[in-house]
């Protein structure tokens, strides 16, 4: 082949016998999965290329369930049942706040802060789905953070960073930088919601245009509530700012509030009746151990099976060829039958657990 020209996304060649003319495609036209659901959703690709051309579902993790899910968000996925934008959807929203400590700067993003904020978002993520199961309502994923990219050719994500020696935690010749959205995939095996027929949304649901406006226009907002009398209430603290921002901003103020820890009984009597009939419920304040448990044992017990079935094997990958070892678990939510008492990380990783309930503490 013979070089030719230089086109704006790249060069051109000709090839056999000069009968075919050869270019290289710019990637943010013709782009693999990392670079569309990662590094264009996190403003790292030119905003003047507009659309794909076309999307290479590479790079994504949770198999076909996963790269549906990552169409999905995208907007790119339009495959779907026409109950799948019913105006009788009845939906449950939390808005992802991360406290201060995991997101300004003061704990540097990589691979020794993601359990950390796997555990943070895990931990709310179980106890939203159960507020949903309670009120009988779809959940909207929230929009992921990640302190750490991740890969199964080890080398790469663990590679150097010059300018501290830690981990690198970005795959080689990307814009990604730390921290970044990522998607449920990255913490939750999307096909395991499908097997257990847990109902849930993209992120990006509330978004579409082919929601109907009925659904926008039916919404009520529930602050939680979180104590404030612990000696190091720096979450907490962080939840009211946010819930201020929030209501700042919409020039209004919460349709109720909700105690942090509250049980099921109390969930259904305040959130339940008179709000049965509202399309959207969004969560302005939510966190971990914002849900206290269920009525009953029997209750408690059976959805700690399923959240185990979900959550139990969220994981990082890897820091070795040798998965078994190179696998990080990260540390599961503490089980509504064990109360209060935190349950044993997996892989005796108990300072991931330890360093994450002492950054919560204000929730109890």
């Amino acid at each position: 082949m013979r070089r030719v020209a230089t086109t704006p996304g790249g060069l051109a060649f000709w090839a056999w016998n000069r009968q075919l003319k050869l270019a290289v495609t710019p990637a943010a036209l013709f782009s693999p999965g990392h670079v569309h659901f990662l590094q264009r959703a996190n403003g790292h690709v030119a905003a003047q290329w507009g659309l794909p051309f076309v999307v290479h579902t590479t790079f994504q993790w949770g198999g076909a369930e996963g790269k549906v899910l990552a169409l999905k968000e995208a907007g790119l996925w339009l495959n779907v049942p026409s109950e799948y934008y019913s105006p009788d959807l009845k939906l449950l929203v939390y808005d992802n706040h991360l406290p201060d400590f995991l997101k300004d700067g003061r704990a540097r993003p990589g691979l020794l802060t993601q359990p950390y904020v796997a555990a943070w978002q895990l931990h709310t993520l179980r106890d939203a789905l159960a507020v949903a199961q309670i009120l009988g309502r779809t959940l909207v994923l929230p929009e992921f953070m990640c302190h750490c990219d991740r890969e199964e050719i080890w080398g790469d994500i663990m590679r150097a960073d010059p300018k501290d020696g830690e981990a690198a935690c970005t795959k080689a010749n990307t814009d990604l930088e730390l921290p970044f959205k990522c998607g449920l995939e990255y913490y939750v095996d999307p096909q395991r919601l499908k097997d257990e027929n847990v109902p849930y949304r993209e992120s990006s649901f509330l978004l579409s245009e082919h929601l109907p406006q009925s659904i926008l226009q039916s919404q009520r907002r529930v602050e939680m509530i979180w104590p404030t009398h612990d000696p190091r209430p720096e979450y907490c603290a962080a939840q009211g700012r946010a819930a201020e921002t929030w209501d700042a901003q919409h020039n209004s103020t919460p349709h109720r509030r909700l105690n942090a820890g509250a049980k099921a009984p109390e969930i259904q009597e305040k959130l339940a009746g008179d709000f049965a009939h509202v399309s959207v419920l969004r969560l302005i304040t939510a966190g971990p151990g914002m849900f206290g448990g269920f009525r009953t044992y029997l209750a408690n017990n059976t959805f700690d099976t399923l959240s185990e079935k979900l959550l139990g094997y969220s994981s990082w990958c890897c820091s070795s060829d040798d998965k078994s070892k190179g696998t990080w678990i990260y540390p599961k939510p503490p089980m509504f039958t064990h109360g209060r008492e935190w349950g044993h990380a997996i892989d005796n990783r108990l300072e991931w657990l330890k360093a994450y309930e002492d950054a919560a503490r204000c929730h109890w």
